[in-house]
């Protein structure tokens, strides 16, 4: 059985078993990079530049310079390996990307360039699969503590995806819910 549970905006969780493998369990922490290249959407501009023919006179050209150049950058990822018996899954999540890291505002999801952004089931989904990967972990000593650390750095909450409710966007912009948004008696 071998399987991606989730592969979406440079996030991959994947399962497989292998042939039995003797020993206890363990979890591998470690990192890896990858370079990309993308396209920097600059304007088109146009040049006139002075030439000399074959001839030997001289004659004004029009130069279009297209609008976009390849630039590279480069991914770190952190990749959280678990062998136990005969399964085998990883998990992989960029943490930083070019000039972006992930932080208390920024999710893996949301830092590299030319990502689209990620619907709220997708999230959810990519919950499920990691907490599958580490039902498969339970016996090894440190899986607690290695997946509070991975749902930190994705979902920025070692209890996992959270959506905020309406209340509390409110009251953080500093609105009052009782009186800011009901009608006022005049006189």
């Amino acid at each position: 059985m071998e399987q991606y549970l989730f592969n979406k905006n440079h996030i991959t969780v994947y399962l497989s078993t292998r042939p039995r493998k003797v020993g206890d369990g363990t979890i591998t922490w470690s990192q890896k990079t990858e370079s990309k290249e993308f396209d920097d959407i600059v304007k088109d501009t146009i040049e006139t530049v002075t030439r000399e023919s074959p001839l030997g006179f001289y004659y004004q050209a029009t130069v279009h310079h297209k609008g976009s150049a390849i630039k590279t950058y480069v991914i770190w990822y952190c990749v959280v390996t678990i062998e136990i018996g005969n399964i085998y899954a990883f998990i992989s999540y960029p943490i930083k990307c070019h000039d972006t890291e992930i932080d208390h505002n920024s999710r893996p999801w949301d830092i590299c360039i030319g990502d689209k952004e990620m619907k709220p089931h997708f999230i959810k989904a990519l919950e499920v699969s990691i907490n599958k990967v580490f039902e498969y972990a339970i016996p090894i000593k440190t899986w607690k503590r290695s997946k509070e650390r991975v749902f930190k750095d994705i979902f920025g909450s070692v209890d996992g995806y959270t959506t905020v409710s309406n209340e509390v966007k409110i009251v953080s912009h500093g609105f009052d819910p009782k009186v800011s948004f009901r009608k006022r008696k005049e006189g």
